[in-house]
């Protein structure tokens, strides 16, 4: 079963700056050796131990992508994912998990929490780049784009607002077609 699949999520990015990622494990060498493939292709990378860590770091710094291992002590990855997306600062940056826990109903929730992409560890080392840099440059092909919302319904109106905003999308809405 291939792992590397993901839920189409985007971001925008300036293009004068670096790109940033997070890089979340309770494992330092895994951290590390992450961190070398990143930097390797030019990826600035800030690592944190833990998913308390990792809220800090989103909720003051900006990233690109953030990687997160799943199965960690006190914050697993799944609820540091739903509280990243449920954060206006970091809702719209994509999430990678990348995990052990490796079957469908992990895989299942890992989705459900707001995850861009579900990476089994033991399938990481052929996809991990190929897919950072495929959910990397799907952000940048949908940087700046603005879509406009025609609904006469405001509760159908704010819920297709806010999931186009959610994934990075300027919004500006219309109550109906003269307007």
């Amino acid at each position: 079963m291939n792992l590397c699949s993901d839920s189409d999520r985007m971001i925008d990015k300036a293009p004068w700056r670096k790109r940033r990622v997070l890089v979340v494990d309770d494992s330092s060498f895994i951290r590390k050796a992450l961190a070398h493939q990143l930097e390797e292709i030019d990826i600035e990378v800030v690592l944190a131990g833990s998913g308390q860590e990792a809220l800090a770091h989103a909720s003051t710094e900006e990233f690109d992508l953030i990687i997160t291992d799943v199965d960690m002590p006190n914050m697993d990855g799944l609820e540091l994912c739903a509280k990243l997306k449920g954060t206006p600062q970091s809702q719209h940056v994509p999430v990678i998990m990348l995990s052990n826990l490796d079957e469908g109903p992990d895989i299942e929730k890992g989705f459900q929490s707001g995850a861009s992409l579900y990476i089994s560890k033991a399938e990481a080392k052929e996809c991990i780049i190929e897919s950072i840099e495929k959910v990397l440059s799907k952000a940048s092909a949908h940087k700046e784009q603005t879509i406009l919302v025609v609904e006469d319904s405001r509760t159908i109106r704010s819920v297709v607002e806010k999931g186009l905003s959610e994934v990075g999308f300027t919004v500006v809405s219309a109550e109906n077609g003269a307007q």
